[in-house]
């Protein structure tokens, strides 16, 4: 798989949205793909830890998602708000897929990956 990305900042205070053009080596039909990032759950590691969102990709298949306002706080249950990221936008051409993707730029980025990553550590024994 060859993914081409591009993170643009929007005029928002929180928030990276990304282009992202993914090659694939077969050439399944778009719904397989679309069903693929929708079910797609994550290290088990992390699976029910108090910041880990439940469903890690929230797949939006209106023509006009991902929006900042709309869906930069994505995510469940609660206190996991701004920790999934929010793919949209899917189209394909052969074996090539292009989405955009939304991902909170400090809740999931710098901050909220560094208390998920303690929560996992506490959780193996590594940290107390």
């Amino acid at each position: 798989m060859e993914v081409n990305a591009s993170c643009c900042r929007v005029p928002v205070r929180d928030g990276h949205l990304e282009s992202v053009a993914v090659e694939l080596t077969d050439n399944p039909d778009i719904e397989v793909v679309i069903n693929t990032l929708a079910s797609f759950r994550g290290n088990p590691g992390v699976t029910g830890l108090p910041t880990a969102p439940e469903f890690p990709l929230i797949v939006r298949t209106e023509k006009d998602r991902p929006q900042p306002v709309l869906d930069l706080q994505a995510g469940s249950p609660e206190r996991a708000k701004g920790m999934a990221v929010t793919i949209g936008r899917l189209r394909k051409k052969g074996t090539k897929v292009n989405f955009f993707l939304l991902v909170h730029n400090t809740i999931r980025g710098a901050a909220g990956t560094c208390i998920l990553n303690a929560e996992m550590a506490l959780r193996r024994g590594l940290i107390r």
